[in-house]
């Protein structure tokens, strides 16, 4: 969604959204679509030349029934750069709570940290401190090439390395809670420099709310000094058995 806005606009790059929503999701079981549509529409052009979009994603299915997938209400576009801020609860300490490390985190069948993602999204290579309110991770998006990234190559936005930035949240649930989510919406996704390919960057997840049946935090992704490439505001996880992700 947020590339195709950008291809719209040569020159502008992303720069916030709001309201991201997982509706129907899209599930790689072998009976999806055979086609999903992108829906754009430009909402507003304002003097500080920004440019919204809003998005959504949907398909028919074998009996013409609609079903929507995703949804963004704005998509900001700049023609230029904002400054990095600094990330002022930096804490880079190593409390060692968690010793595992790399791909011990991604171990098929595991029942310390069940995360299944596949190669193109591991990254996780070590807890640096948790606590129940916080966990800080290292993580490392080793680059595919273009023929893996298929129809939707990385440009200014990298959804791998965002949906890597989103794992310390499974991590921190599963440790505290021993349960596991999917992920529902994103209130504000804000970014202000690309995050690095082959080298460490860390995210500091701050859990803001967990309930029986879901969890809510905020993801800043920044480098060892703090200075932010990105923040997922507001993000929240719907709590499943953990036998649902095998099915």
């Amino acid at each position: 969604m947020i590339n195709a806005c950008e291809q719209l606009y040569p020159g502008y790059r992303f720069f916030y959204y709001n309201n991201f929503k997982v509706l129907k999701g899209i599930i790689f079981n072998g009976k999806q679509a055979d086609e999903y549509i992108l829906d754009l529409e430009e909402i507003a052009k304002n003097e500080q030349q920004e440019i919204i979009f809003k998005a959504k994603i949907w398909s028919r299915n074998s009996n013409g029934k609609l079903n929507y997938h995703y949804s963004i209400d704005e998509i900001h576009l700049l023609p230029h750069n904002t400054p990095s801020p600094i990330y002022e609860q930096l804490n880079m300490t190593e409390d060692k709570i968690i010793p595992i490390t790399g791909n011990d985190f991604y171990q098929e069948n595991s029942s310390i940290f069940p995360l299944f993602h596949g190669e193109s999204f591991k990254g996780i290579t070590k807890v640096l401190n948790i606590s129940p309110e916080k966990i800080t991770i290292e993580c490392i998006w080793n680059e595919i090439d273009r023929k893996q990234q298929g129809q939707f190559p990385v440009q200014w936005v990298n959804p791998y390395s965002i949906d890597l930035s989103t794992h310390p949240l499974w991590v921190w649930l599963q440790h505290y809670h021993q349960e596991v989510c999917l992920p529902a919406e994103i209130k504000k996704h804000e970014q202000f420099a690309a995050t690095p390919c082959n080298k460490p960057f860390y995210v500091s997840c701050e859990v803001r709310n967990k309930s029986n049946n879901s969890v809510s935090a905020d993801f800043i992704i920044h480098d060892n000094q703090g200075k932010i490439y990105s923040r997922l505001l507001g993000g929240k996880g719907i709590i499943i058995p953990t036998q649902s992700l095998k099915s």
